[in-house]
């Protein structure tokens, strides 16, 4: 079997297991979060009782539950907290602290944190994706008195510049990731065999 028919094999697979067991109730969950309320013709097509219903009215208790626990869970995000005897553990307790800031502000760990909590108090389950992303721009060199570089044949030289240079993270979306049917729920995700994620890209990015 040549790669690309195994790869629409498993996703096939993997989009049926995470439909029928999982995205159904993700949808489900959505729906009763945002509590819309529901005209009379959508009423009439879902229970085919327009005299009884007509005259409910729709409370936003999920909504207003779901907010409450994530405000709760993330007052702040933690701190880091270090016990050491050693004559160089200050030093090196302020190099983690300045890393650990660092990465806070540059990843947006709050966002991050408020998505992931909100998706797990919705749904019972949600997913993170780290990684490292690089991406470079040239521009013309210049010596230190400001002055272009040039190579033998006049042309600039050109050195690299980053505009990132750093890890990244993201949560999940529940409605786009399919997972194997032998897939078990793990912290680091060691006991899922293979999943899929749907993402819309440029043609840029694909290139790349």
């Amino acid at each position: 079997m040549k790669l690309l028919e195994l790869l629409k094999s498993r996703y096939k697979q993997a989009e049926k297991f995470t439909k029928d067991n999982f995205i159904e109730d993700v949808e489900r969950s959505i729906f009763d979060y945002e509590a819309r309320e529901m005209n009379l013709k959508e009423i009439v097509a879902s229970t085919g009782d327009a005299i009884t219903r007509r005259y409910e009215f729709t409370i936003p208790l999920i909504f207003t539950n779901t907010e409450a626990m994530k405000a709760s869970m993330f007052d702040r995000l933690p701190d880091v907290i270090f016990t050491g005897r050693g004559s160089k553990d200050e030093e090196k307790k302020d190099k983690v602290i300045a890393a650990y800031e660092y990465i806070k502000d540059k990843l947006d760990l709050e966002t991050f944190s408020m998505e992931a909590a909100h998706w797990f108090i919705l749904n019972g389950f949600c997913t993170a994706h780290i990684g490292f992303k690089s991406e470079t721009y040239e521009v013309p060199a210049k010596d230190e008195m400001g002055n272009p570089m040039l190579n033998e044949d006049g042309s600039p030289v050109m050195m690299t510049l980053y505009s990132y240079n750093d890890p990244t993270i993201e949560t999940g979306d529940p409605l786009k990731e399919y997972w194997s049917p032998e897939s078990e729920f793990s912290v680091d995700a060691n006991k899922v065999p293979y999943y899929f994620k749907k993402k819309l890209m440029s043609k840029e990015e694909v290139k790349r």
